[in-house]
């Protein structure tokens, strides 16, 4: 019923009417590409923010790398003092432990990269 009430409201309009309804019409604001320089804006601030934490985690990752590789080369000279009772890991594995930390290494940040993990 207020819907047939609205539109017979619309269908009667007069001249003083439809003036009336023209004074408070929103005017139109030119922006001279304003609108479209913030869009611009935000999108690139949404982009930096997206990516800046994975490319510093890679970076970190390749400045850290070296140096973790040099300490996970010193582990079986240490194995060597531990008493042999203690030892939980075969003295062979520890040879190759350099290699499988690159590995895994490498592997993590590929899933890191593909999950899309960012700083949001």
């Amino acid at each position: 019923m207020a819907s047939n009430v609205i539109n017979m409201a619309e269908r009667m309009r007069d001249e003083e009417d439809r003036q009336l309804a023209a004074l408070f019409r929103p005017a139109e604001i030119p922006d001279d590409g304003f609108t479209h320089a913030v869009e611009r804006r935000i999108r690139r601030r949404v982009w930096v923010r997206r990516w800046t934490l994975p490319i510093a985690a890679s970076i970190g990752a390749l400045i850290a790398a070296k140096p973790a590789m040099d300490l996970l080369a010193l582990l079986p000279l240490v194995a060597d003092l531990v008493p042999q009772e203690l030892k939980l890991v075969p003295p062979d594995v520890l040879q190759h432990l350099p290699g499988l930390a690159a590995v895994l290494l490498a592997a993590g940040g590929t899933a890191l990269a593909a999950l899309g993990v960012t700083g949001d």
